[in-house]
């Protein structure tokens, strides 16, 4: 039976098959254009990832990186041992030194010994480049190592203000030691004392050359007293300032080589092979504390005190941050000689020990007597012309000009390694005089601190230093700077087009081939489906 007019049937083609090839075009388009629009999506959020890696690399993965290698440079290198770069240069070190010496020239010594106020002229520099190594270097297993550091002094007449022959009037040292000594005895002691003294010719002033005073000249008294009192290096009837210093090794230092520590790299930890010194009233006032002042341990602030032990001190000294400077564009920290470092016992309770429970060596704030470690010699040290001392000191002397531009003690450090790139240590020795009637030379004179001499250790950074730094911290740095700021900048960049990508798309669909058409049109179709379930269209078979 024939179907009716009015009968459903499939949808066929002409040759019997299902007729969906238009349903299933489109379905292709649509399946198409979302795995594209999904692809482009995926792609753009990559781009973002990648931008947001390069921006925070930048910013913070450079300076990370930069500060780590800073951190295992330095900590390789600041470390007392063979294998650190750095060892040569503290053993044998290169950075120039120089000695400075001025010498008080008194212009009045007939007065001066009447009982007048002494008037001086400064004379000098007198300037010797200084050179040092620390041979036959001796480790321990308690990480620290001993040297006896040896010293070199050569003249350098350019720099000096005349030749190593030039004269002055100074005090007779040796004479007034001796009238010291006698101070508190008899006339049985001082009688006999005065006629020696007169009969080898002994005067309150001598005219010497700077060669004799500092390398030694011929003294009668010292050959008499020998015997009595034994001088470590005036055994030769000579007295000079550094006689027993040139090519000589005197004092046994053992350091932390900061190897388990590295806040106690250079320390001195003992001296002469004793931890404490022992002079001074107080555990206080003989503590050893700080380095010899060549190095320090890394990364230091501006709230440390820093501390510095010299022999020629007889103690440690504290040093307090002043200010930043700039030197050779390398920044440092200045750290200056504290105010209270010559400071008595009353103004500064601590600095009570150095006068030894012996008032006679508690005097005005501004020296430091030296007796106990000068076989009892009455010397004194301070800043030259008494800088930051009573003013009773300076004001006793006619020609001193106290002047922190020229008489202060300091250091400029350059805080990542703690290597001193400048260094001022000045250092006045004055002799303390005392009116003796009985000793013919001495019975006039005025109790006071007379000034002898006073010299600067210098140590500036040359250019072969400062190229280290500039290479192993400024060029890196630089670098660092530069591939930093590249970096953000490409990630910048690239977030930006990559944003701005995005809302073009959004804002305004690209509409290009007949695909592309096609799926705005099924998108826009409410009864466009994939599904199976449409596949199947009622028609009406023609009859």
């Amino acid at each position: 039976m024939a179907p009716g007019k009015d009968e459903v049937t499939p949808l066929l083609g002409h040759h019997g098959h299902i007729s969906t090839d238009g349903h299933n075009s489109r379905c292709s388009i649509q399946q198409r254009c979302k795995t594209m629009t999904t692809r482009r999506w995926v792609c753009y959020a990559i781009l973002i990832v990648l931008a947001l890696v390069l921006v925070l690399s930048g910013l913070i993965g450079i300076p990370y990186m930069m500060s780590a290698i800073y951190k295992w440079v330095i900590n390789t290198m600041m470390v007392l041992d063979p294998s650190s770069p750095l060892f040569v240069e503290w053993e044998t070190p290169n950075i120039p030194m120089f000695q400075s010496f001025y010498f008080f020239d008194i212009q009045n010594p007939e007065e001066f010994k009447a009982g007048g106020r002494p008037n001086v002229i400064e004379r000098g520099p007198y300037v010797y480049k200084l050179g040092f190594d620390r041979p036959n270097l001796t480790f321990h297993d308690n990480d620290t190592l001993s040297f006896y550091p040896r010293y070199f002094y050569s003249f350098d007449e350019e720099k000096s203000a005349g030749p190593e022959t030039d004269r002055f009037i100074t005090l007779n040292m040796p004479l007034v030691t001796v009238a010291y000594f006698v101070r508190n005895a008899g006339p049985l002691v001082q009688i006999p004392a005065n006629a020696l003294m007169e009969m080898l010719g002994e005067r309150l002033t001598l005219n010497l050359t700077v060669e004799e005073l500092l390398w030694g000249y011929d003294e009668p008294l010292f050959k008499l007293i020998q015997p009595i009192i034994n001088i470590p290096g005036y055994d030769q009837g000579k007295f000079g300032f550094l006689m027993s210093f040139n090519y000589t090794t005197l004092n046994l230092y053992t350091v932390n080589t900061g190897k388990e520590n590295q806040t106690l790299l250079n320390d001195v930890v003992n001296f002469q092979g004793l931890p404490d010194l022992s002079w001074w009233g107080t555990p206080e006032t003989n503590e050893i504390l700080g380095t010899d002042g060549t190095m320090y341990h890394p990364y230091l602030t501006r709230e440390e005190n820093m501390h510095l032990f010299h022999p020629d001190l007889c103690r440690s000294v504290p040093y307090v941050y002043e200010q930043d400077t700039i030197y050779k564009k390398v920044p440092l920290l200045k750290f200056v000689l504290a105010n209270y470092t010559y400071s008595n016992g009353t103004d500064y309770p601590p600095n009570a020990g150095f006068c030894s429970h012996d008032q006679d060596l508690c005097g005005p704030s501004g020296i430091m007597r030296q007796d106990p470690c000068r076989f009892g010699s009455p010397s004194a040290i301070s800043n030259p012309h008494f800088f930051q001392g009573d003013p009773a000191l300076y004001e006793a002397v006619g020609g001193l000009n106290p002047q922190a531009k020229y008489h202060q003690h300091y250091m400029e450090v350059e805080p990542l390694m703690g290597m001193p790139y400048v260094l001022k240590m000045r250092l006045q020795i004055s002799m303390i005089t005392l009116q003796l009637p009985r000793i013919t030379e001495m019975k006039n004179v005025r109790n006071m601190a007379m000034p002898v001499l006073w010299f600067e250790q210098s140590v500036e950074a040359d250019d072969r230093i400062v190229g280290y730094y500039e290479t192993g911290f400024v060029l890196t740095a630089y670098i660092a700077l530069i591939v930093k700021w590249i970096m953000f900048s490409i990630g910048l960049l690239m977030c930006v087009l990559t944003v701005v990508s995005c809302g073009k798309r959004l804002a305004h669909p690209p509409v290009g081939s007949s695909e592309e058409k096609n799926e705005k049109i099924i998108n826009a179709s409410p009864e466009s489906s994939c599904d199976s379930g449409s596949v199947n269209v009622a028609v009406t078979e023609d009859a």
